[in-house]
């Protein structure tokens, strides 16, 4: 699902390398070079088993990469990150491991709400940014028009109690 602005939103990962420490999160898009959209209450979730669940509050600053893009982008340095589960576990066991090891992270997108399918957030273990990984809501569609087609035709046989269906005259389409 694309976020929504001023609403809470939720993405969770998960390793699959070794054990480690440090972790990056980087917002980028083109919503950021002219602060058109911004992320607000911004922080890590863990230990998903605990309830109250652990958090880690996270303070974004506006950095440019090498490449001139910009992010807005914080580290926790000393988070921890789990290691990948083992393979070759039943499928249940499987899920259950990788539950436990999930890292999450919330945050509340406020701003331009054309901007919101430009939205992609980064994962980047400190001592390892190879490893990283992204979420951008369109990305496996190939372009967001073909995303929010997609998405509607799915969800249309479930209204009203389904997903909100999106009008591409509210978003920004160019890829």
């Amino acid at each position: 699902m694309p976020c929504e602005m001023g609403k809470d939103f939720f993405l969770s990962a998960v390793n699959t390398g070794g054990k480690s420490y440090g972790l990056a999160i980087a917002f980028s898009g083109s919503y950021v070079e002219k602060d058109e959209s911004q992320f607000r209450d911004v922080q890590l979730e863990y230990d998903f088993e605990r309830h109250p669940r652990p958090t880690v509050p996270l303070k974004l600053e506006k950095r440019q990469t090498q490449d001139g893009r910009w992010t807005y982008y914080a580290e926790a340095p000393q988070f921890q990150i789990p290691p990948a589960p083992k393979t070759g576990l039943p499928i249940q066991k499987a899920i259950q491991e990788q539950f436990k090891r999930a890292i999450g992270l919330r945050f509340t997108p406020e701003g331009n709400g054309r901007k919101r399918l430009d939205v992609t957030v980064h994962f980047i273990p400190l001592r390892n940014p190879a490893g990283q990984c992204a979420w951008c809501v369109w990305r496996f569609f190939g372009s967001k028009q073909a995303f929010v087609q997609q998405h509607n035709q799915t969800w249309s046989a479930h209204q009203p109690y389904g997903a909100a269906l999106l009008d591409e005259n509210e978003l920004e389409l160019d890829d």
